[in-house]
């Protein structure tokens, strides 16, 4: 029954958004950045993500700092495979939020898709000086090593993992040997 309502509330969003559109080329009101940050996110809930990507840069237009719309946009265009405006997109959030754990893995991510496992090795590497203990930027980090080609590395990332989490350890080891 809950998917129902998601997706009747969802289609509501989008109903809202076309009709407040018109309204606001008309100049009869305009939406602010949160209310396009979450049409963009409806959008992209309905797989519409060029729609997604135009009202997540419209938010962002309204507020260039806003640090959520950044990742979501960069999200749409991964999705897309548009993996270089991925990339692009992960860089002005960490230029905003340089501690942000998780768009260095999402960067990292587009970087190996991108075929550039080095820069991806330096993303997961900063995961990992944020959230030392986090399991996903040490395995992420093993497999970068590993795809630029040192295998001692990735091994030194499989010995840590053993004590974080053993799942990603064996996925790891798996990959390496």
């Amino acid at each position: 029954m809950r998917g129902i309502f998601d997706l009747r509330f969802t289609f509501l969003f989008i109903l809202i958004l076309t009709c407040s559109n018109v309204y606001a080329e008309e100049s009869v009101f305009s939406l602010n950045a949160d209310e396009y940050f979450l049409f963009g996110r409806a959008y992209e809930r309905l797989n519409m993500l060029e729609e997604a990507i135009k009202t997540y840069k419209k938010s962002i237009e309204i507020k260039p700092d806003f640090v959520k719309a950044y990742v979501n946009l960069g999200v749409a265009y991964y999705k897309l495979g548009k993996y270089n405006e991925a990339i692009d997109v992960y860089k002005k959030v960490v230029q905003i939020k340089p501690d942000y754990f998780s768009v260095y893995n999402k960067l990292g991510t587009a970087y190996i898709l991108n075929g550039n496992y080095s820069e991806a090795r330096e993303a997961f590497k900063k995961a990992v000086e944020i959230d030392p203990d986090n399991p996903d930027a040490h395995y992420n980090l093993g497999i970068a090593h590993y795809l630029n080609g040192d295998k001692m590395a990735a091994y030194k990332e499989y010995i840590i993992l053993r004590d974080i989490d053993k799942k990603h350890a064996e996925r790891l080891f798996d990959l390496i040997y």
